[in-house]
Formats: C-alpha cells, structure tokens, sequence
C-alpha cells in the first residue's frame, strides 16, 4: 500500500472508528492499547450504549483465545492490520475498492459484459444501447461502472414487470454514461437518457434504491 492512499484516510474519534469497524461482515484484525499498559490483538465482537459508562466493548483477544470487557473511554490507541483491506471505509469513500483487489477489467470486456447484460434483460429491446463516458477510465473507474451497470439491470427487471413498465423501458433506445459529482444525475431527451453518476468514489448505501426513484421519475 503506497503513501498517495494513506494520504485518502481520514481522523476518525475512537467511538466513531468502533462503530464503523464493528460493523464490517469480515471482521478487522486490531491492536487496541488501554490505560495501565494493556495491550490487546483481536476482533471487535459487540459495542453497547446502554450504561451510563459510556461505550462499552466486547473482544475476541486473539493470543489468547478469550474474551475482553471494556470501556471505549479506557482505550488510548486503536491499531488496524492490514488497512488496505478497509481502504474504502476509512477514506470515507475517496478510495472506491479495496486496494488489495487484484480484479481489473478492460474497456472492451466492460463493453462486451454490458452487451450481455441488456442482452439478458426481462424487456427485450434490442435497439438499448449502454455508452460508456467518453474519457479514459482507470480500472477502478470501469470497475465501478460495471457495478452500475448490475445495478441498473436490476432496476430496469424490477421496473418492468408489469406492462407499463414494460412499455417505459422498451421507448428507451440508449443510456449515456457520465461523470457527476452529484449522487444521481438522470436527464432525458426524447428516448435518450444520460445518467450521471460519481464512478471516481465507493457507491454509497441505498444506492440501488436512489437510482431506481431517478429512473422512475424520467420513464
């Protein structure tokens, strides 16, 4: 992991750092430094709030296979291992994958798997056409977009179920895929719609359903 992604992490307060961790479905490995010289290497199992102590903390102690109780206020450090592997959390999205995915994809296998894609959509419209932004792309960015893309295909079999909105989405003849620093931009002209999306960060929760109601709103 070289330094310009290190540069992307941001400060976070040591409850807000165990909020997020604890969160994680792959549980982060930590070094947590208490007070009185304690150290401890693990995972967060649980945090809780219902005492009047503040934030209180469930860990699974690695080294020695046994379980810590403590308070968040009793924590001096907390030490993440392996932080690429939670780049996208701890740069609060500014890097948009792990920076240990290994996984890239080319202009023309992108092309060639959104082809497939509308090709397998419910509405058979053989006249929509994807166009990809017409810039250069990084890996991620093509990445990114391919998550798009899935996403969209859901909304459009989703949306089409019935026969309105079979009709809707057999008028449309292209997509026109844009750079935006907007969460979700949709414009559409006659049977054309461009959509603008911010492919350079990590997609955001509920982002399936915010782009369901952008495209809803234009059909």
């Amino acid at each position: 992991m070289n330094y310009t992604s290190f540069e992307k992490f941001k400060a976070f307060d040591i409850s807000t750092l165990l909020k997020t961790l604890v969160k994680e479905s792959s549980k982060p490995t930590v070094k947590i430094f208490l007070t009185d010289n304690i150290r401890l290497q693990g995972i967060i199992l649980a945090i809780s709030e219902k005492d009047m102590m503040g934030l209180s903390v469930c860990f699974h102690n690695s080294r020695t296979n046994s379980v810590a109780y403590f308070q968040a206020a009793q924590i001096i450090t907390i030490e993440i291992l392996y932080p690429h592997r939670l780049s996208v959390v701890l740069s609060n999205g500014e890097i948009p994958r792990s920076i240990n995915e290994e996984e890239t994809i080319s202009q023309l296998q992108l092309k060639r798997w959104i082809k497939d894609q509308i090709e397998r959509l419910v509405v058979k419209n053989e006249n929509l056409t994807v166009y990809l932004p017409e810039v250069e792309l990084s890996d991620t960015d093509r990445l990114n977009i391919r998550d798009v893309v899935g996403i969209m295909v859901e909304v459009i079999n989703a949306t089409s179920s019935d026969k309105l909105g079979e009709e809707a989405w057999c008028k449309i003849l292209s997509v026109y895929l844009k750079h935006s620093t907007k969460k979700i931009e949709v414009i559409r002209a006659d049977n054309n719609i461009t959509l603008g999306i911010e492919y350079k960060k990590a997609l955001e929760k509920g982002f399936a359903i915010q782009l369901e109601n952008a495209l809803l709103e234009k059909l």
